[in-house]
């Protein structure tokens, strides 16, 4: 099911008492969350009526939540975060079995797990009578159209040159998009039109944010700079999953560039057929496709995939996992 699908079951209120999130697209995610969360759980009862698990470990806590009653409100949410007991051989296999097939009528279960098998016994327990629903990227279009929306419901147009220009400065991260937006919302409040003057003015462009500087110190074998960054990312609490996809999008494309390099393609031709949503990431790309090798590059991109895996099936620390990445990757 898409977050579509989603939205109109929440406005009918006429949902499982499971859900499964997964995806990329945490902002939106998030958003869902919350609206289910104020649904089910009142004001002033989440100590109560809502318990959130981020570790099995703790699993006489689910199971004292799930068969104590509701306190007042008359529903309660148990929220699995990553736990990964849909992933693996699992010890506790029948507990959660039992849980998931026997819930009582006061129970909800929302489980933000990107890392499944759907051949998993759990899983398959969980997946009975489950909403799933796959929270992908937004894509430029839709996101455009979300800026619009956004803009009308507030009274006010926005140029289509200035809506593109947004796109460009801010990018397709929804967390920025949104944060951007208001920004300029409530610096244009007397203003009935939204103009490019006003987004150049306003807007954070998306290359200062830490993981473009992480990724462009990479590229350039910038060491200091690259640490630096990632310390910061960590410190902010940066999803990894999302770093990794990030990095492994750059050198994507810069693989792809230098394909089109040692082709001989003319500059322009390199950069449309790219096809990135920001002209100075095209020219980020072609320029380090210039400088590196590409035995390196195809080196770096499957040492990005081992840690894209490490990280999903927690065979290591995430924080270690990418400390080591970010080493590997240095020339």
């Amino acid at each position: 099911m898409s977050f579509e699908g989603l939205k109109k079951e929440i406005k009918d209120k006429n949902f499982s008492h499971k859900f499964h999130f997964f995806g990329e697209e945490t902002y939106v995610k998030n958003a869902y969350f919350q609206r289910l969360k104020s649904l089910l759980v009142e004001d002033g009862l989440e100590e109560f009526n809502l318990l959130v698990l981020e570790d099995e470990a703790k699993i006489r806590d689910a199971d004292e939540f799930v068969n104590t009653a509701f306190l007042m409100g008359g529903k309660k949410l148990l929220v699995l975060k990553n736990t990964g007991i849909f992933k693996s051989a699992n010890a506790n296999k029948d507990f959660w079995k039992n849980i998931f097939t026997d819930i009582p009528d006061y129970i909800y279960i929302i489980a933000y797990e990107d890392n499944f098998d759907k051949r998993n016994a759990i899983y398959k327990a969980f997946a009975e009578n489950c909403q799933s629903v796959n929270f992908e990227r937004r894509t430029r279009a839709e996101i455009k159209n979300y800026i619009i929306k956004t803009v009308q419901k507030n009274n006010k147009k926005i140029e289509n040159n200035a809506a593109e220009l947004f796109l460009d400065n801010v990018g397709n991260e929804m967390y920025s998009v949104v944060a951007e937006i208001d920004k300029l919302l409530s610096k244009c409040s007397g203003k009935a039109q939204i103009t490019v003057e006003d987004v150049n003015e306003i807007t954070v462009k998306e290359h200062f944010t830490k993981e473009y500087v992480l990724t462009d110190a990479l590229l350039k074998n910038d060491k200091p700079t690259a640490i630096q960054a990632l310390s910061e990312l960590l410190e902010m609490r940066f999803d990894p999953v999302m770093l990794v996809y990030v990095i492994s999008s750059s050198y994507i494309s810069a693989y792809k560039a230098k394909i089109m390099l040692e082709a001989h393609m003319p500059y322009a031709d390199i950069e449309k057929a790219l096809n990135l949503p920001m002209a100075f990431l095209a020219k980020k790309y072609i320029e380090a496709a210039g400088r590196l090798s590409m035995p390196y590059i195809k080196k770096s991109i499957g040492i990005l995939k081992d840690a894209d895996y490490s990280i999903k099936s927690g065979d290591e620390d995430p924080e270690t996992c990418l400390k080591n990445l970010i080493c590997s990757l240095l020339l």
